[in-house]
């Protein structure tokens, strides 16, 4: 795995977000770090933990906020639903990559040793072979204010990222959408992500920092 000193890692971040060189950093990511290649060798747990909550619930459509780049996820539920759970998959960019995409369903239909599904080469074909609508640029906001309901709502290691006002918003808008009786699931890492690619510092890093001087890493 690509190791870097998190100090250094928190500056190129800052760099990136204020020159709006996005696309720049997944292509590093995908080239020469390798950070957003996909390996999937078991199925995640979080993936079971949502599976057993929709199935519970009798969920039949759901809405995920920050979904990424290969979509593993909605891909898995898209297997184990049968196609019969309708997902709506947000982002605020657009960080789809068909290629991922395709590599995750290969790996994901090896692990559960069951018929690989259709290779994609577009958003519609997505649609149109797994049940999977993917809408970028887009916000709960914007999706609260149009005619979208939903069952329930899922999100794996997105709200972490939010600022706490931010949050409060998300659940606010997310009330409007959601079915009564519905329900959210959601699974939050709670470990400091710059020691994902530095182990010189441990996942409760940034706790030995005040607020006021973490602003200086946190982007």
């Amino acid at each position: 795995m690509f190791r870097i000193n998190w100090k250094i890692k928190a500056l190129l971040y800052k760099i990136i977000f204020a020159f709006r060189l996005k696309k720049t950093l997944f292509f590093i990511q995908k080239n020469i770090t390798r950070r957003a290649t996909v390996k999937i060798n078991e199925i995640n747990f979080y993936w079971k933990h949502h599976l057993k909550y929709l199935q519970s619930f009798n969920s039949l459509s759901v809405l995920e906020f920050g979904a990424g780049k290969s979509l593993e996820q909605n891909i898995y539920l898209s297997y184990k639903f049968d196609n019969k759970l309708s997902q709506t998959v947000i982002d605020i960019s657009n960080m789809l990559d068909i290629e991922l995409f395709n590599d995750a369903n290969t790996q994901i239909s090896n692990v559960l040793k069951t018929k690989v599904k259709p290779q994609v080469k577009s958003i519609n074909e997505i649609k149109k072979f797994y049940n999977i609508e993917y809408l970028s640029p887009y916000t709960i906001e914007k999706i609260s204010k149009e005619d979208f309901n939903f069952d329930a709502c899922i999100s794996s290691t997105t709200i972490e990222h939010l600022p706490i006002n931010e949050l409060q918003k998300t659940f606010t808008f997310l009330k409007k959408i959601i079915k009564k009786n519905g329900i959210i699931s959601s699974l939050i890492d709670y470990s400091d992500h710059y020691s994902h690619t530095d182990k010189k510092i441990g996942p409760l890093n940034f706790l030995q920092y005040s607020n006021d001087v973490w602003k200086k890493y946190n982007t």
